[in-house]
């Protein structure tokens, strides 16, 4: 949910070339970023055949394949494994930055005012508007908590990763996950085991994302079809895990977390691919602002309901997705530009 971070250093000092490499953005990640936010947009909200016209068996089928096409959960994973990408970035052993390269007070200074600002800027729309604040959790917030978790442990994290290896460190976040797991079998959604634990559920998948910084520079280049064919198994293994979500006993929480390894691999062709032909303008500059359609998508949608009565199911979602752009790119402007710019500040001031 975060851009590509510039790296944390103390003094100010001439750009290196490997300080030039660590600044150095891959290619396709925030159009990856765009199409993750609308998908989480589109589970929420897209239409289901059911609820408009005749009831029919043939409606009732349209409206289940609908309603798993687009698995939100799953698009979150996906946001995960870019943060930690985007976080372990500057710090990759590739970069060059020495072992004490991490300033921890820009380090948190950066971090926390660039997600907050913009995060209380919501909620307080969402006390104004007195929209549903359990929705927002369930939907929103809950991935937000983990985020700041991951963003307070990142320091100790990288300390521990040069230490023992992303091998060791990753595979001891999979055993406090399985405990967890253990602990709450029962849970369909992945927010169910509570904000105390899915950060740590979730933190294996964030480290595939810190770990992807690594070997993403170094994957070559695949071809188009097996990048195409990579997004259609992606696909089908989210469609997968929402109709096991809500037609068996298996939850998000162990669907997902298997998911997490699949989705790191087809990241790493994602941004290998792009690397060599380039990412469209139309996506990426999108994808500037997906933290902020994260945010925005159920007002922009609430804004809809109220000038638009009925509509048909095509126009509805034309008019949703026109507003959601429309809604969270002045957010963006208004609020999560000038929390940027406020981060870097406030980080200049720290020595």
């Amino acid at each position: 949910m975060d851009a590509l971070a510039a790296p944390e250093t103390g003094a100010q000092t001439a750009p290196t070339p490997a300080r030039a490499a660590a600044e150095t953005r891959l290619p396709g990640v925030d159009s990856i970023r765009f199409w993750l936010a609308m998908w989480v947009f589109y589970s929420h909200f897209f239409p289901r055949m059911d609820e408009v016209g005749k009831a029919t068996p043939l409606r009732a089928a349209l409206s289940g394949l609908i309603h798993n096409f687009f698995n939100g959960p799953a698009a979150v994973i996906g946001f995960f494994l870019i943060s930690g990408l985007c976080i372990h970035w500057p710090y990759r052993s590739s970069a060059g930055t020495p072992a004490a390269g991490l300033n921890a007070a820009k380090f948190y200074a950066r971090r926390y005012v660039r997600i907050a600002i913009p995060l209380l800027a919501a909620l307080a729309i969402v006390k104004l508007t007195r929209s549903d604040m359990m929705w927002f959790y369930d939907s929103i917030l809950w991935s937000l908590v983990a985020e700041l978790a991951y963003y307070t442990l990142y320091p100790a994290l990288l300390r521990a990763i040069r230490r023992f290896g992303f091998g060791r460190v990753i595979a001891a976040a999979y055993a406090v996950c399985g405990l967890i797991l253990a602990l709450h079998p029962r849970a369909l959604n992945i927010y169910d085991p509570g904000a105390g634990l899915v950060w740590a559920m979730c933190l294996p998948t964030w480290l595939l994302g810190c770990h992807l910084a690594e070997s993403a520079p170094r994957t070559p280049t695949p071809r188009a079809a097996t990048v195409w064919m990579f997004r259609i198994l992606i696909w089908g293994l989210s469609f997968a895990a929402s109709v096991l979500r809500f037609h068996t006993p298996v939850g998000y929480p162990v669907s997902l977390t298997l998911l997490g390894p699949a989705m790191y691999w087809w990241l790493k062709l994602e941004f290998a691919w792009h690397r060599r032909d380039g990412a469209f303008l139309a996506f990426e500059f999108p994808g500037q602002f997906s933290y902020s359609i994260y945010l925005m998508h159920g007002l922009a949608v609430s804004l809809v309901a109220l000038l638009i009565a009925r509509a048909n199911a095509a126009l509805l979602v034309v008019a949703q997705t026109c507003a959601v752009l429309v809604v969270s790119y002045v957010f963006f402007l208004l609020v999560e530009r000038p929390s940027h710019l406020l981060a870097r500040r406030v980080a200049r001031l720290i020595r």
